[in-house]
């Protein structure tokens, strides 16, 4: 069989510890079955740590989300738009500030208000009409 050479406790003096045959396959084995325990456990430290990085990002995007003081508006934009969009027909892809500014658009339909509405400012409604209205409506 094979030997090995160890140091006893005086380091001086070394001696031949032969091994077996069998004493080597033991040893083997049981460094496989650690190897196996050791990669098993790692693996449920990893998918452990994985849900927990995913469950507290989950939690910080809410908490973000909630302490946002522009939450309300944002909510309202985007009600906004998605009432644009099905009223136009069309798709909008808008970024965050022109939702927001989607959000202030008024839909002239809704208006009750028209210009025979305002009183005593007779001068100040047709010069608007003149230079803003009318060319607005009549281009050429």
């Amino acid at each position: 069989g094979e030997s090995r050479v160890t140091a006893t406790s005086d380091s001086s003096s070394w001696k031949a510890v032969p091994f077996s045959e069998q004493r080597i396959r033991s040893g083997r084995q049981r460094h496989r079955r650690n190897m196996a325990q050791h990669q098993k456990k790692l693996w449920q430290e990893l998918l452990l740590l994985g849900t927990s990085l995913a469950c507290s990002a989950g939690v910080m995007m809410w908490a973000i989300d909630r302490l946002d003081p522009q939450r309300d508006t944002k909510i309202a934009a985007k009600k906004r738009k998605l009432e644009l969009q099905r009223r136009l027909g069309i798709s909008l892809d808008l970024n965050s500030y022109e939702e927001m500014l989607a959000g202030d658009v008024i839909n002239p339909a809704e208006l009750s208000v028209s210009l025979e509405d305002i009183g005593g400012l007779k001068s100040i409604v047709n010069a608007l009409y003149n230079k803003v209205i009318a060319p607005l409506q009549r281009p050429q």
